[in-house]
């Protein structure tokens, strides 16, 4: 912006953008601004003022004492949509799953936890949360708790709610929080495994409240990791793909903490899951789909 003898720009030689003046003379630059976490974002001139956008309000700049004050703007939208309406569930399912032996059906439907007694027909929104996201959730093989992920904090962790006393227990994944996905109990409704949008894939203590990595991906389009557990809850079995991208099984020890590949690494497989007696792992296999980027 070229105003009088001095050129004004935005830079971020500090690290953040910040307005600075160039002295068209001197060739000297001088920092006019020192915003810091959110930079500037948007700048115009007048042949007196700057007005510029940062961190979402509109600054005007003052060239000749250098002052700088926020403008205040009122807007009067149309806010009908903002009132409050009743709207069909059924155009925001996210996800339906039935208890173990059939008497519920848990619904994930437009930011919250619907569940459906499957013998009356009669349902209830178990979170009711109309400024917060609840995705996902899976009720425990001793239909005592519902799980699901939350971003009611303002960032994403794992909530389960007791089915019996509506209390609910929270848990942090990490400290930089991600998005998570696929969640799952374990038989003896104690563990949790899911994945994040990092290529990451998570097992979760639902007593202890510790949250734990089992595996990392390399591989950019790893979304589905097929995570099933064992009949006893000692061992989780994955499908990850590997550098060359074929898709390769391994087994979780819980109780070791460490994962054996069970297949070849060159035979694709994937949906591995155990039989009902733990005795045998079973799994889907193809010996040309392995780089493919479907799940055929």
């Amino acid at each position: 912006m070229w105003v009088g003898d001095k050129i004004y720009t935005l830079s971020d030689r500090t690290g953040i953008f910040n307005l600075f003046s160039i002295d068209r003379k001197t060739k000297q630059a001088k920092q006019l601004t020192t915003f810091a976490g959110q930079g500037i974002r948007t700048a115009a001139a007048t042949n007196d003022a700057i007005v510029f956008v940062q961190n979402g309000r509109l600054h005007l700049f003052d060239l000749a004492t250098s002052g700088d004050k926020i403008v205040n703007i009122s807007v009067s939208p149309d806010t009908l949509e903002l009132l409050p309406r009743t709207v069909n569930a059924m155009r925001f399912l996210e996800q339906i799953l039935p208890s173990g032996n059939g008497d519920k059906v848990v619904f994930g439907a437009r930011g919250d936890v619907l569940l459906l007694d499957t013998a009356n027909g009669a349902y209830k929104n178990l979170t009711n949360t109309s400024g917060a996201a609840e995705r996902y959730p899976v009720i425990s093989p001793d239909n005592k708790s519902v799980a699901y992920i939350s971003d009611e904090s303002g960032e994403y962790a794992l909530h389960i709610r007791s089915l019996e006393n509506d209390s609910v227990k929270k848990i942090s994944i990490e400290k930089q929080p991600s998005f998570y996905w696929g969640l799952s109990w374990s038989p003896d409704s104690k563990k949790l495994v899911f994945a994040d949008r990092r290529l990451n894939l998570w097992l979760a203590d639902a007593e202890t409240g510790v949250s734990a990595k089992v595996d990392s991906s390399v591989y950019s389009a790893q979304y589905e990791w097929s995570a099933n557990f064992s009949p006893d809850s000692r061992f989780l079995t994955y499908a990850k793909r590997l550098k060359n991208r074929v898709g390769t099984t391994f087994i979780y020890d819980l109780a070791q903490k460490r994962s054996v590949q069970v297949t070849d690494g060159v035979t694709h497989t994937q949906m591995p899951v155990f039989d009902p007696n733990g005795k045998y792992l079973y799994f889907a296999s193809s010996l040309n789909a392995g780089t493919s980027e479907f799940n055929w």
